[in-house]
């Protein structure tokens, strides 16, 4: 018999090395972690070209709610290597720049826009309308003008979909404010907001390299234990043995996939309906791309774009969250969709560089969830789990990423997969 491992990991992105470095610090050494890149990081991924740090999943920042993971990241790389900002992101409105969150920087609008905005946020505020998907939430919780000049044209931009497809379970992305609160804003001519109502009204980054810095930090410690350029073509379940079988060549108690659903081969398990289950996972694909311009004369972090004429729906301003960055770098965001109609060609011109993401962000849509959760029940009886963006099919950042990999492994029997969604 070949080693039999206790876990094999599928995917080197965070979820993946952060769920080895904690089977490490549980003294838990009989793992692997199989990549099929030649190396680690997933979309934490960074490349300095021509002195400029460029974050090839876009534009990654670390920001938590969580305290046990900034802890366990500092326990890394110490919080005296990453600078602390605060957050400044602005948005693209009727010709005008106004921070972020929108419905609590209205005052910085003319002052006819100001009342437009207003009336229409009251007016959606007093009525108590059910709603079943984005669309709807949006109408009625920021009112019909930050929905047809905002909220829905950028999300046209960002997920290419009919957006009526988009469930509401991500919208605890979306800052909570209230009416009181937003009148306060307008009298002060000040936001008034903190962690309480944005969790990323600050992040960190780090001081040398880019954001795949905190990754290796991390890596580090269990980089012999993993194998790159190993792609994961069958997984194969033996109920006899009751072990998994990965590539006919590695054998583990335990898998734990990081890496999408829809990419594996899962064999051996009982009927189960894999395909038609994982045909409801849709995902988005991007393309970042790197600009060298001018030096800035703003301090914006980064920038949402809902206008349909500009391509990107965001950019990164690079040396404002990495100041030891090259003047002038930015990164744009554009869905793939929109990359291949544009001819995969700029108005700007032709970028420094660019990297495609083919998986970029799960689509969540209304039906996804239903799918992952049958999925992840049935799996889970024969010790094959998902954990991470693609393991939960979630739109998890990095820190709840990590945050899944230090829960898991606390109670594996009774783990809630849906728990901090």
């Amino acid at each position: 018999m070949k080693n039999v491992y206790d876990y094999l990991i599928l995917g080197s992105g965070v979820t993946g090395i952060a769920c080895g470095r904690v089977l490490q610090q549980r003294n838990n050494d009989n793992f692997l972690i199989l990549e099929a890149e030649s190396d680690i990081g997933g979309l934490c991924r960074t490349r300095e070209i021509d002195g400029h740090y460029f974050d090839i999943g876009g534009g990654h920042v670390l920001h938590s709610k969580y305290d046990d993971v900034l802890e366990w990241i500092f326990n890394h790389i110490p919080e005296d290597k990453f600078y602390k900002m605060d957050t400044k992101v602005v948005i693209q409105l009727e010709g005008n720049e106004v921070n972020f969150p929108i419905e609590l920087n209205l005052w910085q609008l003319p002052k006819d826009l100001q009342v437009e905005y207003l009336h229409s946020y009251i007016t959606a505020a007093s009525q108590d309308i059910e709603y079943e998907n984005y669309e709807d939430w949006v109408r009625n919780y920021l009112g019909d003008k930050i929905a047809d000049n905002y909220m829905i044209p950028y999300n046209k931009k960002l997920w290419c979909i009919d957006i009526s497809k988009l469930n509401t379970a991500w919208l605890s992305k979306i800052p909570e404010t209230d009416l009181k609160l937003i009148l306060k804003t307008i009298v002060e001519k000040k936001a008034n907001f903190d962690e309480s109502v944005v969790s990323h009204s600050s992040f960190y980054y780090p001081k040398e390299g880019g954001f795949q810095t905190i990754i290796d930090s991390i890596a580090k410690h269990v980089k012999d234990k993993i194998l790159l350029n190993t792609r994961v073509d069958t997984i194969r379940y033996d109920s006899d043995s009751d072990l998994w079988f990965i590539n006919e060549e590695f054998v583990a108690k335990k898998v734990i996939t990081t890496i999408p659903w829809p990419v594996l081969d899962i064999q051996g398990l009982p009927e189960f309906d894999f395909k038609s289950e994982m045909d409801n996972l849709e995902v988005l694909s991007n393309v970042i791309s790197l600009w060298e311009r001018d030096a800035y004369t703003h301090d914006n972090h980064w920038m949402y774009i809902p206008d349909p004429e500009v391509e990107q729906h965001r950019e990164f301003y690079i040396k404002n969250i990495a100041p030891h960055s090259k003047e002038g770098g930015v990164m744009t965001d554009i869905n793939y969709k929109r990359w291949l109609e544009n001819g995969k060609k700029w108005k700007a011109g032709i970028p420094l560089a660019e990297h495609v993401n083919v998986w970029s962000y799960p689509l969540p849509t209304t039906i996804y969830k239903e799918s992952i959760r049958k999925i992840l029940d049935f799996t889970k009886d024969y010790n094959l789990y998902g954990l991470g963006r693609w393991g939960q099919w979630q739109y998890f950042n990095t820190d709840q990423c990590i945050k899944q990999a230090i829960d898991f492994f606390k109670n594996e029997k009774d783990f809630d997969y849906f728990k901090i969604f």
